[in-house]
């Protein structure tokens, strides 16, 4: 009984009448997604290839990042959509720069709307 309670009605209930955080949304779909970075410094603007960042990133998230400059089918991107200032910050601390910028790109495939998500933050001085 309890274990229904826990990994089925509260996952649920979350999902239905809150913000969904106690419900399952790692992997509840899939979907297309691109990933642009890019890094501001003294000389202007510049690109950050998401593939570069992937050996200093944690296992799931260096999975994401691989292949990521051109859209390719995974699942979906909620827990980074909802922490892109975070994922920002830590393009901060592996590219010099004095502001980041993340933009993902995500859709259901090649014919559906695309949804963008960004986040643009101050880099700490180092």
């Amino acid at each position: 009984m309890v274990g229904a309670v826990l990994f089925i009605l509260l996952p649920a209930g979350s999902r239905l009448f809150g913000d969904g955080f106690f419900a399952w949304t790692m992997y509840s779909r899939s979907s297309e997604y691109r990933i642009d970075i890019e890094v501001h410094d003294a000389s202007g603007w510049r690109s950050v290839a998401p593939t570069g960042l992937a050996d200093h990133a944690s296992a799931h998230l260096g999975a994401v990042l691989v292949g990521a400059e051109t859209f390719h089918h995974g699942a979906s991107l909620v827990v980074l959509q909802d922490h892109l200032e975070d994922f920002a910050a830590f393009v901060c601390s592996e590219r010099s720069g004095d502001r980041a910028v993340v933009t993902l790109h995500q859709r259901d495939d090649a014919e559906s709307h695309e949804d963008v998500t960004r986040a643009e933050i101050a880099c700490p001085s180092h």
